[in-house]
């Protein structure tokens, strides 16, 4: 028969043994599997600027005309006036058209160049 401490060292060696065999299995060299690498498309909304370049307002001549102006030329100046700013306004309708016609997507131009009437004045910057 065997001692108490014959047993308690026999079952320590065992222990020992399991042990290092569980962690040599960590040592062994496993093939990994290749990484895949795939392509995908996303579609990301982007927020885009549907404005380019915008006119400069239009610079009105009757806040530059003297206090004592005859009415007649006043009334003048001021049909002028309307006639630039009606122009400027259709400018600006048809740019808030042009944004509100733009895709949410991002295959939208960032910016989208709109020309100047050709009756809208280009005044010098103030």
């Amino acid at each position: 028969m065997m001692t108490r401490e014959e047993v308690n060292r026999l079952l320590f060696c065992l222990i020992a043994i399991l042990l290092g065999l569980w962690l040599s299995g960590c040592a062994t060299n496993c093939p990994t599997p290749e990484p895949k690498i795939q392509t995908q498309e996303v579609d990301v909304p982007t927020p885009v600027s549907c404005l380019g370049n915008v006119p400069p307002k239009p610079d009105y001549e009757t806040g530059y005309l003297d206090p004592d102006t005859a009415d007649g030329e006043v009334l003048l100046e001021m049909a002028r006036n309307w006639v630039k700013a009606q122009s400027y306004e259709a400018w600006l309708q048809a740019a808030m058209v042009g944004c509100q016609k733009l895709p949410p997507s991002s295959t939208a131009p960032a910016t989208t160049q709109l020309s100047t009437p050709a009756s809208a004045p280009v005044a010098a910057s103030q």
